[in-house]
């Protein structure tokens, strides 16, 4: 799968297609699915065809949707009393 596919998973859905209806015309027009086009990375996967898990999977995908956050960090306040940040053991980074 290139980035121009995904540019037009996305075209299509704006215009209103649906997920099934977008997985539907890749398998029409035999575009290898994710799963298909990188054997060496999907190894656990055997699906070879478009399926409405696959097409909602890369539409929420926070790489694809311009969410994705690099070195995010939570930090745990590690509360004796749980939301009494009084009682806070320290701060843990995870």
């Amino acid at each position: 799968m290139t980035a121009s596919h995904v540019r037009w998973i996305f075209a299509r859905r704006l215009e209103g297609m649906s997920t099934a209806g977008v997985a539907r015309v890749l398998n029409e027009r035999r575009v290898l699915s994710p799963a298909a086009y990188d054997r060496m990375r999907n190894p656990h996967r055997e699906g070879a065809v478009w399926t409405l898990r696959t097409v909602a999977a890369i539409l929420a995908n926070p790489r694809y949707t311009g969410r994705e956050v690099w070195n995010r960090q939570f930090t745990d306040h590690r509360e004796a009393v749980p939301g009494d940040r009084r009682t806070c053991l320290g701060p843990v980074r995870a």
